[in-house]
This record gives structure tokens, sequence and C-alpha cells, in this order.
């Protein structure tokens, strides 16, 4: 009896390189009577990540066995539109998942990507479903349009962020508001300058479990919007962002700290990063605030502070155990003593993000006692500084991996690539044309240094399999030290595994998969391994 396999067509072309042509359609999709062998999860998986968008709708529309593999695998729960400037392009291809997919579409992320607004207000009650949106850098993003896809999914969103997305008003505030209000955790309209204080304050009256906040670069984020996001939010808050925007004083830190005790981020960094000029928080609000918010505290920002003074160090050091990350750039009178501010960093033992920068007349004593002194510390900023050789030299005796990004046009580079060569840094120099492309460049830099470490915790598996001994030998460790196995019992775990190495990296349900052993002996086993042979 004959029986026929379909093949799908991304397994067809690793099997035959010839292009596929439209007469061989009726090979790839069979009728309902042919019989289809199924493919694992995990191959179409894979399969799928071969494909553009444009390509998988193609399919869907030609074979349904593709659109119960895209179903099955979730795929367009999470829809990405990502740094694409053809408006044509980017219209057509919003409207098409729009129409095919919009109801399955939980995530929807259209970042710094042109389209047009008409087509967003058209298809936007499409996406019912959502829970995230992201618009970010969306320019010419209008409120009609926001809108729409705010109030298509009405209280389910949890997550927005629009940043840069300088046409927004406080219209889009009020839709959030009208359409969210019950459901939203997180929003972010970082650098939409249009927001006013009393459209800040209508979001937050009204959507009362908000949990994090960013507002960065909004000119009108100014205490009286701190003001009524404590005391709406209260203690649902546990991020608050506000810097660069309005200049947030006493009254904020004050709001805050009678209302908001489970705050885990707060950044007030100010607009000018030097610390000049009036306004600003001061010690005794700081202070204030610290004593009473401080426990859950995990990051803080403060950079531009310039009124703040030593004395705000101790008692963050103080009240502050959960403190990763920490920016006091600009905060003159904070680090120009070296020696109390290493003795106040020092009691900060979570503390693994450090900015010093912005800060005018840094020595090189200051960097090198940090660098030297504190080696919680896993990223240290002093961009901005002038850094000189043995600050350099400091930084390269604490931390494995040291990187400097360039970020041309830099007047002095030459100078600089001349102190590298003769100096005989081993930092790495790289060169940048843009802060975007700068930040490209880091992710890069720790995906590759992330590689690095997986390749050789597998050549120290192979190592170790390579170093056994033989068979009997092995055999005797296993009878040696689990006396309540018989050797039949060490025999098969050995058949199985192949190696002491092999089993020592097993769970417990991985040898109950294949072995008839109990589970208190395999967990033995597991337990024995795990504390003898821990690597770190």
């Amino acid at each position: 009896m004959g029986m026929s396999v379909t093949i799908p067509a991304s397994v067809e072309r690793v099997a035959d390189s010839r292009p596929l042509k439209p007469s061989s359609l009726s090979t790839l999709f069979p009728s309902p009577s042919t019989f289809e062998l199924p493919l694992p999860s995990s191959i179409r998986r894979e399969m799928i990540g071969f494909f553009s968008v444009e390509e998988l709708l193609a399919l869907e529309e030609a074979d349904a066995s593709w659109r119960h593999t895209l179903r099955d695998a979730g795929y367009w729960t999470t829809f990405s539109l990502r740094h694409d400037t053809d408006t044509l392009k980017n219209d057509a291809l919003l409207r098409r998942v729009a129409l095919a997919h919009g109801a399955d579409v939980k995530r929807l992320e259209v970042v710094n990507c042109a389209f047009s607004s008409q087509v967003a207000e058209e298809v936007g009650a499409c996406f019912s479903r959502l829970e995230a949106l992201v618009v970010s850098g969306c320019k010419m993003l209008t409120d009609d349009a926001f809108t729409a896809l705010v109030s298509a999914s009405q209280q389910s969103l949890t997550e927005i962020r629009a940043v840069k997305c300088p046409l927004l008003t406080d219209a889009a505030l009020s839709s959030v508001a009208a359409f969210q209000a019950q459901s939203i955790e997180r929003v972010d309209f970082s650098h939409c300058r249009l927001l006013s204080t009393a459209g800040i304050a209508a979001l937050a009256g009204s959507c009362q479990k908000l949990r994090e906040i960013s507002l960065k670069g909004c000119p009108q984020a100014n205490d009286a919007a701190v003001v009524a996001i404590a005391t709406s939010c209260a203690t649902n808050l546990r991020e608050l962002c506000v810097g660069g925007g309005g200049n947030v004083g006493d009254s904020a830190l004050q709001a805050l700290a009678a209302n908001c005790r489970e705050l885990e981020a707060l950044d007030i960094a100010r607009s000018n990063p030097f610390g000049n000029g009036r306004g600003g928080v001061s010690d005794l609000a700081l202070l204030g605030f610290v004593a009473k918010c401080g426990g859950d505290l995990q990051r803080l920002v403060l950079r531009g502070q310039g009124q703040l003074s030593l004395a705000v160090l101790a008692s963050v050091s103080a009240h502050c155990p959960k403190l990763q990350s920490l920016d006091i750039g600009g905060c003159r009178q904070i680090i120009q003593d070296p020696v109390a501010l290493c003795a106040e960093l020092q009691r900060m033992a979570l503390l693994e993000q450090l900015s010093v920068s912005f800060a005018r007349g840094l020595s090189d004593q200051h960097i090198s006692s940090i660098a030297t002194q504190c080696p919680q510390l896993k990223r240290f900023d002093v961009d901005g500084s002038p850094v000189a050789v043995v600050s350099i030299q400091s930084a390269e005796k604490a931390f494995d991996n040291i990187f400097a990004i360039t970020v041309l046009p830099f007047p002095s580079f030459s100078e600089l690539q001349m102190l590298h060569l003769k100096a005989g840094l081993r930092t790495k120099l790289f060169t940048a044309t843009s802060v975007s492309s700068s930040t490209r460049l880091m992710v890069a830099i720790h995906e590759k240094l992330a590689l690095s470490t997986s390749e050789r915790a597998q050549q120290l598996n192979v190592q170790m399999d390579s170093q056994l001994l033989t068979h009997a030998h092995a055999l005797s460790v296993l009878r040696t030290n689990f006396p309540s196995l018989s050797a039949d019992e060490c025999e098969m775990l050995l058949d199985w595994f192949g190696s002491i190495s092999s089993l020592a990296r097993a769970t417990a349900a991985d040898i109950l998969d294949v072995t008839v052993l109990s589970a208190a002996s395999a967990h033995a086993i597991e337990e024995f391994f795990r504390s003898e042979y821990a690597l770190e």
C-alpha cells in the first residue's frame, strides 16, 4: 500500500537546491486525503525563523498547514516592526497583519518606524487583545492614531511605551486613562515634550495601579506632577523616572517618602548634568526619602544634583542595602573627597553599577581609588572626565574586560590612539559614529563575551570527558560512592550516560527518565555530584 509524505517548502529547498516553481505547489500542499508527516515543534520553529513576515503571510494564504504551524507556535502573539523608514511598505504590512491576525497579537512593537497615522486609525480596532503596546520613536504618530490602538483592547493593556513621540499631547494620556485605567501597570512617555503637568496628574489619578512610570525629558514632569503620582499610585509604585525634565525639588521627595515606601528605582537627574545652577533637591529632603524608602531601593539616579553633600551618600549606604546602581555624576560635593567616597561605596555590598560622569576636575586618584577598592563593581562610568593612563591601568587591574568606545567626531582621537599605543594598555578601543551605533556596539560586545564564556564551559566539559580513566575505574568510583547501588545498576548508569562527567551533569529527572532506579537513588546521585563537582 503506497503512502505519500508531504515535505514543507523550506525542507524541500534543502533537499533540492533548485528554486521552487509555481507548478510544484500541488506537491507541497496536498489534498486533505494525503497523509502528512507532522514535524516536531522544535523543527517548525527553526523553519519559521528563516522567513520574513511577508513570506509567512503568503505561506498562510497558500497552505492551511502553515496556518496551523504558526498558530501552534504562537508566532502572531508578538508582532514587531523596527527601524524601517519605508512608509508604504510599513503601511501595507501593518494592514495585512491587523486584518489577518490582529486579534492574536498580544504585544505590538513599532519602533523607529515611519507609517501613516491614517492606517493606524483604520486598523487599530483589529488589535483587540493587546497586552503591551510599544510605539517608541514614531515621530509622526498622532493622538488619534495612538487612541485607535489603545482603545481597541479595553482594560487589557499592562504596558505602554511611547518614547520620543513628539506629536503626542495630553489627549494621548486621556485615552490611556479612559480605556486602560483598570489594567495598565507600566507607562513610558519619555521625551514627549507636549505633555502637561495637569495631563500627567490626571493619568496618575485615573490609573492607580501604575507600578512603573517614566517621564524622562518631559519639561512638565515637575514637583506638582510627582506629588500627584505619589499620592495617587502610593504603595503600588515601584519605579519612577523623571530625570532630565522639570525641576524636581524637595516637595516631590517628601511626597514620595510619605506614600511610596516600596519604591525600587528613582531617577531625578537634572537636565544640566554638571550640577550647575539653582534648584534641585537638598540634603534634608533626600535624607528623609532614603530613611523611609531605602529598604527596597535598587537604582538611584542623582546626576546633576549639585547641592547634595557626602552626608547623603553615607545615608544611602546605611539605608539602601539592596542598591545595585548609583549615578552621582555632576554631584561635585559628593565626589570631592575620594577617601570618604570609597569608604561609603565599600559599604554598598550589592552595588554593581556606578557613574561619576560629568564631574569636572575629577582626578586620577578618585578613579584609581574607586576601581581598586570597590571590587563589587561590574560597570564604572567615567565618561566626560579627563581620565589619564594611570586611571585606566588601575581599572585594568580591577576588571577582566575593559572596553572604550569613542563617539566620533572626537577632537583628540589621534592623541588618544597614540596614548593607547605608547602606554601599552590592554583596553580595547572602539569607535562609533553615533550614540545609537555605540549602543549596538556595546550589546554586540556583551553578546560576544557571553558566547566566549559558553564556549569555555563546553571546552571544560569536553576536557572532563577526555580525561576519564578506564571503564573499570569509573565503575569502581560509582560502587565506592554509592554502596546502595548494585553492580548492575552502576553498569546501567555508565551505559546510559557514558562517563562520570556526563552523569555529574544529569539531574534526578534525567536519571529517572532513562533508568529504573528509585527516586531516592536518583536524588541522592544528583545531590552528591552537585555538592562535590559544583563549578564556579
